[in-house]
């Protein structure tokens, strides 16, 4: 059996002379060797082998007299990716079990009721766990018991003792493959093969710290040092990577540090969908002339959408949940894709363009004349029923709906005529469906309605982040019938952007 290792590297642009520098591996470049590494259980969550044997599991609820467990037992990994304990309970108190027994949920209103996980595995380190379920039955009334439930994730927390304090690191691996533009060649050694050479690594060297997304064979290392907040470069990162590759990473194992705090995540996933991958919006590969590629633009998009989370995070937190909706669609039938596309699209609109453009088309005098048409209407002897709806009629005058919102961004160029007849066809069969045979042309026709619609998001979703690179268009060959990606380079036309909250 063959080994590969990674001994040094090259950052070059494609038209650039290679200059080798040394390759450090994440994990080591942050600490001593001695430092606790995730790697190894890592290989255990992609292998489907990891099991973790723990000396002793306490299970408890923080409020009085509530339920706490303790015994011993062990943490592994089923095919799905799901994190699984069996325990072996050799202590119980708080115990109230009925014929059925009794579930324990997660998410009660009162945390106190929430159950706490710690663990001692064999090597003496202490993991930690909350936000599951246990379901105890009458043949657990008295230990010992055996259950099994499942965790969303373990965590080991640990002090990393350094002689000069060192900035924040983070570092993650998820299944899904990244289709960013790499600009590193690494030096490769396999004991049967010999030394080779692979472009697998992006480095970004940003404002206040550097990135670095490797290729791996079947998975992706994501790490980052400097001066950044962690949860929110974690985020941005997954967005930025999801959204440009049509993947939705998922990091089944997270190693942070803050200072000398480090906490190490092992977490559940759901390896059934992780590799789906949907149509993309920008291709790592794209070059806007002969001698020019769109790297930069590509990388400047990861900038821009962490001055967005910063300056604007309702646009961030709505264009993440949107992106998360659309993928998720696209895993389901092509009627709930496009149900799910059309809403999503009409969820941006609605969030950030529509109040946008009606400040943009704000009339003073109109919004009088209506104050006055109001006026009038309540001193009006109707049934006051009648007279709230009309109110409520008038006052909607002048507002601005999803389709008339679309109409007036192709008036502005950002998108196309067809892309929002496209919107108008799709919503209207996807949200009111009637029956009608599903015959060859038809399904052609919903499928180049549904494509035009990705375009559509694509186009709303880079222009929030002021992206002026080359994308993807996706559009439909009548007569051949097959779907003809193009190759445009983006206009920003509309700059919501440009807005602070």
């Amino acid at each position: 059996m063959s080994s590969r290792t990674v001994s040094n590297g090259e950052t070059h642009s494609r038209h650039m002379r290679r200059r080798k520098n040394r390759y450090q591996v994440p994990l080591a470049s942050t600490g001593n060797s001695a430092m606790f590494s995730l790697r190894d259980y890592a290989e255990g969550v992609r292998k489907n082998d990891l099991l973790i044997d723990f000396v002793s599991i306490t299970i408890w609820q923080p409020c009085a007299n509530g339920l706490k467990l303790s015994g011993h037992g062990l943490v592994k990994i089923n095919a799905s990716g799901a994190l699984l304990c069996d325990f072996i309970c050799t202590n119980a108190t708080g115990l109230n079990l009925d014929a059925f027994g009794e579930s324990y949920q997660f998410d009660n209103e009162d945390d106190s009721k929430n159950l706490k996980f710690i663990a001692v595995d064999i090597q003496g380190k202490t993991w930690e766990a909350e936000n599951f379920a246990l379901h105890l039955t009458m043949m657990s009334a008295d230990p010992p018991f055996k259950c099994e439930f499942f965790l969303s994730e373990i965590v080991h927390c640990s002090k990393q003792t350094i002689p000069v304090q060192q900035q924040n690191y983070l570092w993650f691996e998820s299944l899904e493959s990244s289709y960013i533009p790499k600009n590193k060649v690494n030096t490769i050694k396999d004991t049967l093969t010999g030394e080779s050479f692979k472009r697998n690594q992006t480095k970004l060297d940003l404002s206040d710290f550097e990135v670095s997304i490797i290729d791996q064979q079947d998975y992706t290392t994501v790490y980052a040092n400097g001066n950044f907040d962690i949860d929110s470069l974690f985020e941005a990162l997954k967005f930025y990577i999801g959204f440009t590759s049509g993947t939705m990473p998922s990091a089944y194992v997270l190693t942070t540090r803050a200072g000398d705090d480090m906490k190490h995540h092992i977490r559940s996933i759901n390896k059934k969908i992780n590799q789906t991958r949907i149509p993309r919006p920008i291709n790592h590969m794209l070059m806007l002339s002969l001698d020019e590629w769109n790297d930069p633009h590509h990388f400047k998009l990861l900038q821009n959408i962490l001055v967005i989370q910063k300056k604007l995070p309702r646009f961030f937190n709505s264009t993440v949940s949107q992106w998360k909706r659309v993928w998720q669609g696209f895993n389901a039938t092509q009627s709930i894709t496009a149900l799910t596309l059309t809403v999503s699209i009409e969820g941006l609109l609605i969030d950030l363009f529509i109040p946008e453009l009606e400040a943009e088309r704000a009339d003073a005098d109109f919004e009088n004349q209506k104050n006055e048409i109001i006026k009038t209407l309540k001193k009006t002897e109707i049934n006051s029923i009648h007279l709230e709806t009309i109110i409520t009629h008038v006052m909607r005058w002048g507002n601005i709906h999803a389709n008339a919102a679309l109409k007036i961004l192709a008036e502005k160029g950002l998108i196309t005529k067809n892309e929002v007849k496209a919107w108008v066809d799709l919503r209207n069969s996807s949200a009111h469906p009637k029956f009608a045979e599903m015959t060859a042309k038809r399904e052609a026709k919903e499928r180049g309605r549904l494509m035009r619609c990705l375009t559509l998001f694509y186009k709303l979703n880079l222009n929030i982040y002021g992206y002026t690179g080359a994308y993807t268009l996706y559009e439909p060959n009548e007569v051949m019938d097959v779907m003809m990606p193009a190759v445009e380079i983006f206009n920003v036309a509309f700059e919501p952007s440009n807005k602070v909250e």
